[in-house]
């Protein structure tokens, strides 16, 4: 299978998996899978607005829609927000080593918000520089505030603890 057709696929899988996850909960788990679970995505993310973000993943999602894997939906939430819902068009096969990460960010995140999933990953991008420069975690939840100031810190650190304690933050440096 080459790049372009596993990327496709995983995005059917987490639609699947979860259904109705909005196009930033699809760009994290799309990070998720490749920072974490070291599948070989080949996406360059950088931190952006909402988190981690590579635009190749939107083209990944226009192009599993047009192939007729996903549908993306256009939709309005109670609070007043525009936002996109998509949905796995058909289930496909895919190596059980994928399924099984696909699984476990199912498990972690189904029911996260478009918030939740920005500072979730923005808590993983940073603890990788983290690891890379020797921050303490005082500092790492110092500076994810910094770069998301309407996150309070408590909220920072009981995220951040979560991660730890489902071993994700490791994962994501090995």
């Amino acid at each position: 299978m080459n790049n372009s057709d596993l990327r496709e696929h995983l995005v059917c899988k987490v639609a699947h998996q979860i259904p109705n996850i909005g196009k930033t909960g699809m760009m994290k788990a799309m990070y998720f899978l490749q920072q974490i679970y070291k599948v070989p995505l080949g996406y360059d993310f950088n931190i952006y607005n909402y988190g981690p973000y590579d635009e190749d993943v939107l083209v990944t999602l226009d192009c599993a829609e047009k192939g007729g894997f996903i549908n993306i939906q256009s939709t309005f939430y109670e609070n007043g927000v525009t936002g996109y819902e998509i949905s796995a068009k058909t289930d496909v096969p895919l190596a059980p080593e994928y399924s099984e990460h696909i699984d476990k960010i199912s498990k972690n995140f189904n029911k996260y918000t478009a918030k939740q999933w920005e500072l979730t990953s923005t808590i993983v991008y940073l603890y990788v520089a983290y690891n890379e420069n020797d921050w303490n975690f005082d500092e790492l939840d110092d500076n994810v505030q910094r770069i998301k100031p309407h996150f309070d810190i408590e909220t920072i650190k009981a995220e951040r603890n979560r991660l730890e304690n489902l071993n994700i933050l490791s994962d994501a440096i090995q």
